[in-house]
């Protein structure tokens, strides 16, 4: 079963995309209307599928992309969005590793930093 399952989730090479554009709209949905539970639970299912992807690094670019755009697009005080991003990091670095997860891991540092950099450049100003 498990040989069956791979084999045709692997034979069509968009099937990366297709998760890595599934766990985008999982993420988008986060910020609307999913309590933290639906959202765990469909995290997991996505890391499920995903341990079956032989493509692992398409999946990682096509995520890195949307990353981006998640996280310039998105509200700098939205607190869920960081926390609900460094979940799904976390959850790719357990099941593939450090290396793995490295780019990914720095842009939400980036973002954190650029965050931490403009309250004090604010407060400092508005003193």
């Amino acid at each position: 079963m498990k040989v069956a399952f791979e084999k045709s989730l692997n034979n069509d090479p968009k099937c990366a995309h297709y998760l890595s554009l599934y766990l985008d709209e999982l993420l988008r949905k986060r910020l609307k209307d999913m309590t933290d539970t639906e959202f765990h639970s469909n995290v997991d299912q996505v890391i499920s599928v995903f341990r079956y992807l032989i493509d692992k690094d398409v999946f990682e670019s096509y995520y890195r992309s949307s990353l981006c755009r998640r996280l310039l697009n998105s509200k700098p005080s939205a607190a869920n969005v960081e926390e609900a991003e460094k979940l799904v990091v976390g959850k790719l670095r357990a099941e593939c590793g450090q290396q793995y997860t490295s780019k990914l891991e720095g842009m939400l540092k980036d973002v954190s930093l650029s965050q931490d950099t403009s309250r004090s450049y604010s407060q400092s100003t508005s003193t």
